[in-house]
């Protein structure tokens, strides 16, 4: 998996001028360096080599909401005399976009950012070497490199299709071809994939009992060992780390640095950093990129509503503060799914759907606190709401031409099941005053007494659901 290295790029504040590469839209200029006019001796003149093909936009900008200091100076000088001149000067020497999201003006900010900030190069160039050196003792140990080949075929056809990882891949193997079908290269990540994530996603099917302990045991000793040469702390934010974080959530025995649930929160943290959480506009982010980012979000409302109910604590996201699309069933490079297009993500946006139903029932009957705060409406919307999901979803998930996904619908099943099990379960506690219940049915409002209300349509519909 070889990454390209970054690019930093700006955000033009005149959006009249720039053409898009690829026909995306994309209107994020690079940065030039100062011209250097002091005289120079006379050289031969030399063919410059040419540069490698950037696939990438380069390192994605920061995020500053409504409420930032830059935004409410904007606010007080933008009516002074000359004010909105100085502050479009001042917002593009300093990489400031204000207009950087669909359908709310002057909502936040997006800032752009050199790959200096966070992690030092001494510090990447020691991750670098400490996972050479891990690599190695690997093939040593496991006596070829077939076996990490092999783990990671599994993890690319049995895993990623459920919980996809964009991987960074210039030139695609044989074997990649014959069970996916087609490559984009505008379906790559935008920043550099550390190399420890070829190890993450050996040890995710190794996690199999199918597995021998020598060989897991060894993998995850790699594993830990090159994760302890990294950086991570939040400082650089990028959607290769926000992916990194996920994916060492997926099962305990990856994260080894700190309580469960914490890489779930970093994930998350930095995706608000990066505003994943926004609907970003198409006029200076490519398509593709824009499906990125709505995925890698999706995948953080699935990874925080399930820690948060597994722990019982309280989530980390509060969707009331973000306006991003749904993730996209169709693959990155394509602006709008048609129906020549297979839904390679469609498993992927249903489980977003499905987590944003977990966290819905969670704050509504999922602890004797919140039962407090709900009333009729919000649970009846949340049924319904839930019966239409289910009334939605295929028969089959193709996730390309050649690769199906079976395993989609019982984990989709079984998920559902722990969904209407949170949503009911402190819920009938509370109505038939059990002893096992927190609260009892006289102590809610009067609208969870079933059997005095005056709405008997209602009360049915109710019933059904416990």
């Amino acid at each position: 998996m070889r990454a390209l290295p970054p690019v930093w790029y700006r955000l033009p504040t005149d959006l009249t001028t720039t053409k898009c590469a690829h026909e995306y839209d994309a209107r994020l200029l690079p940065t030039e360096p100062s011209q250097d006019h002091r005289p120079r001796a006379a050289r031969p003149s030399a063919t410059p080599a040419q540069p490698e093909p950037s696939y990438r936009q380069g390192i994605e900008p920061g995020y500053l909401g409504p409420t930032n200091l830059s935004q409410q100076i904007r606010d007080h000088c933008i009516t002074t005399l000359n004010g909105a001149d100085r502050i479009r000067t001042l917002e593009h020497r300093l990489d400031v976009f204000s207009h950087a999201f669909e359908g709310y003006q002057d909502t936040g900010r997006l800032i752009g950012r050199q790959p200096e900030i966070g992690e030092s190069a001494r510090r990447r160039t020691l991750a670098a070497a400490t996972y050479s050196r891990v690599e190695e003792r690997l093939m040593r140990e496991l006596g070829s490199e077939t076996i990490l080949i092999d783990l990671m075929t599994t993890c690319q056809h049995a895993f990623i299709p459920l919980f996809p990882a964009v991987l960074g891949s210039r030139g695609p193997s044989p074997d990649f071809y014959a069970h996916f079908g087609i490559f984009h290269v505008n379906s790559t990540p935008p920043t550099p994939l550390p190399p420890v994530l070829r190890l993450i996603l050996c040890a995710i099917p190794a996690m199999s009992r199918q597995v021998p302990p020598a060989i897991r045991d060894g993998i995850l000793s790699g594993l830990n060992t090159a994760l302890d040469s990294m950086d991570f702390s939040l400082g650089m934010g990028s959607l290769a780390r926000i992916q990194l974080h996920l994916l060492l959530s997926v099962n305990d025995g990856l994260w080894r640095r700190g309580p469960m649930g914490r890489p779930v929160y970093a994930a998350t943290r930095m995706a608000m950093g990066l505003a994943l959480h926004r609907n970003v506009s198409s006029r200076i982010t490519p398509v593709a990129q824009l499906q990125c980012r709505s995925r890698i979000w999706g995948a953080c409302i699935i990874a925080d509503r399930w820690i948060t109910l597994r722990l019982g604590q309280m989530p980390s996201i509060d969707l009331a503060f973000a306006d991003a699309p749904w993730p996209s069933p169709g693959p990155d490079h394509i602006p709008t799914t048609d129906f020549g297009v297979i839904p390679c993500f469609r498993y992927h946006l249903e489980m977003t759907k499905l987590a944003d139903l977990l966290g819905r029932a969670y704050l509504a009957t999922g602890t004797p606190f919140s039962l407090k705060n709900t009333d009729d409406f919000a649970l009846l919307s949340w049924q319904m709401d839930f019966e239409s999901w289910q009334a939605q979803l295929p028969e089959t998930w193709p996730y390309s031409y050649r690769l199906d996904v079976p395993q989609a619908r019982p984990i989709l099943d079984l998920l559902s099941i722990g969904l209407m099990y949170t949503f009911a379960h402190n819920l009938v506690d509370a109505l038939m005053g059990g002893e096992s219940g927190s609260l009892q049915a006289g102590t809610l409002r009067p609208t969870y007494d079933v059997s005095q209300r005056d709405d008997p349509a209602l009360a049915t519909q109710r019933d059904d659901v416990l």
